[in-house]
Parts: C-alpha cells; sequence; structure tokens
C-alpha cells in the first residue's frame, strides 16, 4: 500500500521504530532494493547488529523509543518480534510457550529520532511496538510530520484493535485515517491530502507486486514451502536434464567414436582392396610379359642353351655326390651334334647376343675344376679327360672326331671346339 501511494517518489526517506529484521517482516526492504534510505530504531542488541550488517548505509539506532528520555524495562522474546514493553503482553506471551527475558534498554522519544532530519522529507513512519505505541506518540514533539504514518492497531498476536488508546494523538496533528489492512491503520499527512485515493481499496493485480515470502505470517510460510518444493522440482529438473544431457553427449562422444573407427576401417579396407587390385594387377602384367616372352624368338633360340646350362649344373651336382658325369656329357654331346638349331642360328646369336653365348661357353669351362676333379680319380694320370667310351663315333671322317674315339676319353677345350665345329657346319634347309 505504501509503495502504491508513493510511486511516483524516485528515493525517499523512511524512519521504521521498531525495525526487528533487515529482511524477515521487513517493511522496508523493498524500498531499501529501489535506493530508498533510511533509519531503523531496534532495542534488541542480535535485532540491531543483523541490521547493521545488512544495512550498512543506513542509520541504525539500538534503543527503546516511549514518551520520555532515559531506559525502559524491555521484555525480550528472543528470535522473534515480539519484544515488548507492555508487561501484560509479556505475561500472555510466557503462557503460549515464548521464552520471556527481561532487559534494560536505552529508551529515546520520537522527537529525538526525527529532529536530525528536521531539513528532510520524511515520507513515511512505520511504529510496531507491541503495545507502546501510545508511549511513542506521547514522545513526539514538533519535529518533522512524514508523508504518510503506519501504525499496528491490535493487540499482539490478536485481532484485538487497539488504536482507541492513541489515535487521538494522530488526528489532532491534523493526519486523516486512510486505511486498515486488518493489523495496521494508515494515516495521510493534512500536506498530502492527495495520496488519500491510493487508499480506496486493498491490493489487487494492478498493483503488479508479488510475496516476498520473508514474513513469518502463516500464509507466507505455506508460501515458502511451495516456493521451495517448486525450487527443490526445479532443481530435480535441471539435475536430471542436466544428467540427461551428460549421458546423450557421452552416447555422442561414442557414436562419434565408433563412426571414426567405421570411417577408419573403411579407409583401411580401401586401402588393401586397392593394394590387391594392384597386386592382382602386377601380376596380371608379369604373366602377360612372361606370354609375351616365351613367345619371342629369342626365347625359343635359346632353349637349347638353357637346356645345355641344366644338363651342366646336374653334372656338377653328380660330381659333388661322388658320382659318374658321363651321362651329362654323352647328352650334351648328343644334344649339339643332332641339333640343326645351332647350325642355323649360333652365327645370328654370337653377333646379336655376344654376351650370351660367352656365357654358354662359359659353362663348360666351370665344369672343368670338377672334371678334372673327377677323372683324377677315374682316369689316374690323365685327370683333365673324361672317358666317353662309344659315345663318339669312329671313322667318322672327321680326324679330330676318329682321334678322340680312338683316345676314349675328352677334354673341355676339345668339347667346345666340338660344338663350334658343328656350329659352323653348314646345314640343309
Amino acid at each position: 500500500m505504501l509503495r502504491r501511494a508513493l510511486r511516483q517518489v524516485g528515493r525517499g526517506f523512511y524512519v521504521d521504530i521498531g525495525a526487528y529484521d533487515p529482511v524477515v517482516d521487513s517493511v522496508s526492504m523493498g524500498f531499501y532494493e529501489q535506493g530508498w534510505r533510511g533509519v531503523h530504531v531496534e532495542p534488541v542488541e542480535s535485532n540491531a547488529l543483523r541490521l547493521r550488517e545488512r544495512r550498512p548505509d543506513e542509520v541504525i539506532i539500538q534503543a527503546a523509543v516511549g514518551a520520555v528520555h532515559g531506559t525502559l524495562k524491555l521484555f525480550e522474546i528472543p528470535g522473534t518480534g515480539l519484544s515488548t514493553a507492555d508487561r501484560d503482553a509479556a505475561v500472555r506471551h510466557e503462557k503460549a510457550g515464548f521464552a520471556v527475558r527481561e532487559i534494560e534498554v536505552p529508551c529515546l522519544t520520537l522527537e529525538e529520532v526525527l529532529s536530525p532530519h528536521a531539513g528532510e522529507e520524511v515520507h513515511w513512519l512505520k511504529i510496531d511496538v507491541e503495545g507502546g505505541e501510545r508511549g511513542v506518540l506521547e514522545g513526539w514533539g514538533s519535529g518533522p510530520k512524514p508523508w504518510i504514518v503506519v501504525v499496528e492497531s491490535t493487540s499482539p498476536l490478536t485481532q484485538s484493535e487497539s488504536h482507541h488508546e492513541w489515535e487521538p494523538l494522530i488526528l489532532q496533528r491534523g493526519y486523516q485515517f486512510a486505511y486498515f489492512d486488518g493489523l495496521n491503520r494508515f494515516y495521510v499527512s493534512p500536506r498530502h491530502a492527495d495520496l488519500t485515493d491510493a487508499f480506496r481499496h486493498g491490493p489487487s493485480v494492478f498493483d503488479d507486486f508479488t510475496l516476498s515470502g520473508t514474513t513469518t505470517a502463516s500464509y507466507c510460510v505455506k508460501l515458502n514451502a511451495r516456493v521451495e518444493e517448486s525450487k527443490q522440482r526445479e532443481l530435480d529438473a535441471n539435475r536430471a536434464a542436466a544428467e540427461a544431457a551428460i549421458r546423450s553427449d557421452n552416447a555422442m562422444q561414442l557414436v562419434r567414436k565408433l563412426e571414426h573407427q567405421v570411417e577408419a576401417t573403411k579407409t583401411h579396407a580401401a586401402a588393401v582392396e586397392h593394394q590387391a587390385l594392384d597386386a592382382e594387377m602386377r601380376a596380371q602384367a608379369a604373366e602377360k610379359h612372361i606370354v609375351a616372352m616365351t613367345q619371342t624368338i629369342s626365347w625359343r633360340v635359346t632353349a637349347p642353351l638353357r637346356k645345355v646350362r641344366q644338363l651342366g649344373r646336374r653334372a656338377a651336382r653328380h660330381a659333388n655326390m661322388g658320382r659318374s658325369w658321363q651321362p651329362a656329357i654323352r647328352g650334351t654331346l648328343a644334344l649339339a651334334k643332332r641339333s640343326h638349331l645351332y647350325g642355323n642360328v649360333a652365327p645370328w646369336m654370337r653377333e646379336r647376343y655376344p654376351t650370351l653365348w660367352l656365357r654358354v661357353k662359359r659353362l663348360f669351362l666351370d665344369l672343368e675344376p670338377t672334371i678334372r676333379a673327377v677323372n683324377q680319380e677315374n682316369l689316374g694320370d690323365q685327370p683333365d679327360r673324361a672317358p666317353i667310351r662309344n659315345y663318339v663315333p669312329h671313322n667318322s671322317g672327321d680326324a679330330r672326331l676318329d682321334a678322340i674315339a680312338a683316345r676314349g676319353s675328352i677334354t673341355v677345350e676339345e668339347i667346345q671346339s666340338l660344338l663350334e665345329i658343328e656350329i659352323s657346319r653348314p646345314r640343309k634347309e
């Protein structure tokens, strides 16, 4: 209601008599958050300490307010806003189960509280002293006149109205009663009578307000419980959403990891397939090369020479095993004598492939040490000769062949010479 009436005031000033707490059941908290500042008077030391901690930029007076300056006997009810100077109220609270402690506190008059601010506009004054309202109003002298005065007007913790005890003290100052909310009575200064229109009805949806949940009233206790329950549900929902997000993120990370593995496998498979294809192509190319090579003239021409090399290797193996190498020599000579190919192509091959032809001749020369080693055992004093028995014909018409046949043995040089003769001999087409 105060905020509705003082909506046009940007940053105002207030005086709170019986402030109790900076937050709980605080009338000034909403104004303080909007930049207002003021004076708080609170006799209970623990309450004043909290006010100083939370409102370091405001005036905090630790004292009671009464009709005269001095000290006052106060009945403190710790942890509540029910501390009072009214003995009857304290007895009722004690019977209701509250702990009551009697203390003595400093006491100021309302005149003393207001006079330091005589040059300022006091926009509202609140008096909540748990049954001591008349004493406060009796100490009000000629100081500032607040725009609005709010006074708790029922006996503590009851709906029994008590304003008839002190209201005349306000009305005689020209204040006009404006509104009663069931607990407090609102009075408007005659200098600001226009504010009375703000009190024509109670709070409504057009006031655009929300409950702070910081009061000790039962409806706010229930509200706080619902708020806490709602916050807990929201917290649980946020926690569940966070956990779901984490699980989802983990799942996505796993999916991405599997996708990377699949891609790596595909890449490896493609590489293996490429290597296999390349190997297959190389194999096909090699096969084609072999086929092409075996179909060439040089391959067919050198076939007898490869046969000669094979025979020479076989002869060497026979010699190493202590066997006779005569069959190899016999085969070699027979091949040389019956092959017309040597006579036809040897001259061309010696001219075209001289290195290859020299290798063929060297084949027999390489066998010479082996032949000599074997002959050392078989021929005694003629180790450089190999026995030929009846493999070279007698009376062949060739003096050299006849001499070899008569002698019955042959050397490597003579085999080479016979091959040369055979190759050089004219052949019929």
